[in-house]
């Protein structure tokens, strides 16, 4: 595991950078609440979306001054398996819980114009919020970053036998309050080790909750229970002890130990949910003026 160093010195580092390049910003910022209404896909109301424009390209200066300043290495950026949701294109899709780019969707946008943020990939390569750089480039400056991505590759593997592949991208979504999900092999796991442990009469125990799976999970490795055949469906290790096989609840509570959630993991990519960190001195909203029909109003914070 990658050696993590306290966060808060990184952070406060890091705010008062942000701090600095936000007071050296040209303003106001004016946006336009009746833009960008082509893309459909897009549920936030217009000036929520022309706002996360307009923010998405001051985060990208942002980031470019946090290297400069060396709060994270130059080739931190380069890795291509690292990205970020684009603001505009990146919703949440039919699956409970499964957050992938619309790109790799199918985009869906009946406007033939590209999306102004990632001209239409669904991912970026920097943080596209002021509160995301500071949130990432102080977790990496620290090492938590690479630490987390570590216990998601963990996870992978210990999912494996369920049908988990090795995420080749992972995605970080900031966001107020993000919640962790039960990825399928998760959930096929507790469901075996659940079926496993039924009660001889009456259903399986409820496993609704991570609380509820870890339960099933160590019930079944204690009783050294076997996975019940399931020959319809892919990625079940038939015929083998719960206690033989790898437990994926240990790198998911690291994972929450290091203050990261995991919300997806599918198609060889693991969406990761982190909190984005506070601003010190001027927030972004306070740079921002929307115009609407003529009209020059203030910008209030958009509901996360």
């Amino acid at each position: 595991m990658t050696d993590v160093e306290p966060l808060a010195p990184h952070l406060a580092r890091a705010q008062t950078i942000a701090a600095e390049h936000l007071a050296a910003v040209k303003r106001p910022i004016v946006v336009n609440g009746a833009g960008y209404v082509e893309w459909p896909c897009c549920e936030a109301p217009a000036h929520a979306r022309a706002w996360a424009v307009a923010e998405a390209r001051v985060a990208a200066q942002m980031w470019a001054t946090m290297v400069e300043r060396r709060v994270i290495d130059a080739t931190w950026l380069d890795a291509p398996t690292r990205r970020f949701p684009c603001p505009v294109c990146f919703r949440r899709s039919r699956g409970a819980g499964s957050n992938v780019p619309a790109a790799a969707r199918g985009h869906g946008h009946r406007s033939s114009m590209p999306c102004p943020v990632c001209q239409g990939g669904g991912a970026l390569a920097t943080p596209a919020t002021c509160g995301g750089v500071v949130a990432m480039a102080a977790a990496a400056a620290a090492g938590l970053v690479e630490a987390v991505e570590a216990e998601v590759r963990a996870l992978a593997l210990a999912l494996a036998p369920w049908g988990a592949r090795m995420p080749a991208t992972m995605i970080w979504r900031l966001r107020p309050r993000p919640r962790g999900h039960a990825p399928t092999p998760l959930r096929r796991a507790a469901v075996a080790a659940a079926v496993a442990m039924r009660p001889p009469s009456g259903p399986p125990r409820p496993i609704a909750t991570h609380d509820d799976r870890r339960a099933a999970w160590r019930r079944a490795v204690a009783a050294d229970a076997k996975v019940t055949r399931r020959p319809t469906i892919d990625g079940w290790p038939d015929d083998m002890t719960f206690a033989a096989l790898p437990d994926p609840f240990v790198p998911l509570d690291a994972i929450a130990r290091l203050g990261a959630a995991i919300e997806d993991l599918r198609d060889e990519e693991a969406v990761i949910g982190r909190p984005p960190a506070e601003l010190v001195g001027e927030r972004f909203a306070d740079l921002l003026v929307i115009e609407d029909r003529g009209r020059r109003r203030r910008a209030a914070r958009p509901r996360p």
